[in-house]
């Protein structure tokens, strides 16, 4: 009994001092660790800090550009307004910062304009070149750079139609938002729109039927699509969707497939097709003659 308590105790206080060293090294790691990750954070944040300032310097820079070369345009100067553009050029090739400034920044301030403004302000994008940048960000790995380069091509009426090809590729795209923001340009810049519903499987959302609602309003009344061909469609959300604009476009012509719709086998197409019916009626029903009241 005597031989073997020191050796307990020698075990005991050997298995203490090593839970302690354990717990010493781990706090020691912790703390390491949160100095690197606050040493890392300190320099990212310098780093947006300068990145900040030097697209601010390169906005004033180029906003003053810019608006020389729409004066020289106004003024009909055309030599003077082809080295603005040239030396606008320059710019735009040294980064792909200088470019996404550039191209930020005349977006922006088409935004503020309209009519021949407006137009001068799209004329200067594709003169620099930068509607083949945005164009380049449709093949990028990250989604929103795709969906960045989507916007931009809409939003400057870039129509050509390698774009068209380019954005209708990414309809079926496995990010749902790039999807979605590809289905919207398509209504915009094609003259069949809405032919991503033939195809489309994935429901639609009440934010994706209120923005193809919305960008629907915008169009001329004539390329405005009949909803019939998709009330056959086996995505139930696409059917419900049609007969929502069948009754809103007041499309008379589709009663007879609206009737139809009746009796699908979805309770819920069901009901709106009885809806869609009411409010076609409802529009169309002659009022009373109040004489003969």
């Amino acid at each position: 009994m005597t031989t073997t308590l020191p050796a307990n105790e020698s075990l005991m206080a050997l298995t203490a001092y090593s839970q302690t060293m354990v717990y010493f090294l781990v706090a020691a790691l912790l703390a390491f660790f949160s100095l690197i990750m606050i040493f890392i954070l300190y320099v990212r944040r310098i780093m947006i800090n300068a990145r900040d300032k030097k697209i601010q310097a390169l906005q004033f820079s180029f906003q003053y550009l810019i608006y020389e070369a729409l004066v020289e345009s106004q003024a009909t100067q055309g030599k003077a307004q082809q080295l603005i553009v040239e030396k606008l050029k320059k710019e735009a090739c040294k980064s792909s910062l200088h470019q996404q400034t550039l191209a930020d920044l005349i977006i922006n301030l088409k935004r503020n304009f309209s009519g021949d403004a407006e137009k001068q302000f799209v004329q200067l994008y594709h003169l620099l070149h930068l509607s083949q940048y945005s164009l380049k960000k449709l093949r990028a790995r990250r989604w929103d750079v795709r969906v960045k380069g989507i916007r931009e091509l809409v939003e400057m009426k870039q129509d050509h139609l390698d774009t068209q090809l380019a954005i209708t590729n990414l309809i079926t795209d496995k990010n749902p938002v790039v999807a979605q923001e590809a289905q919207m340009a398509s209504i915009v810049m094609e003259n069949t729109p809405l032919d991503f519903l033939y195809h489309l499987q994935q429901p639609l959302t009440a934010w994706h039927e209120l923005s193809l609602h919305h960008l629907l309003l915008k169009l001329d009344p004539k390329l405005v699509p009949v909803f019939t061909p998709w009330l056959s469609s086996s995505n139930e959300s696409v059917v419900l969707f049609s007969l929502k604009m069948i009754a809103y476009f007041e499309q008379q012509q589709a009663c007879g497939q609206v009737v139809q719709c009746l009796s699908h086998p979805a309770a819920s197409v069901r009901e709106e097709a009885s809806c869609t019916l009411s409010r076609l009626t409802l529009r169309h029903t002659p009022e009373a003659n109040p004489e003969t009241a």
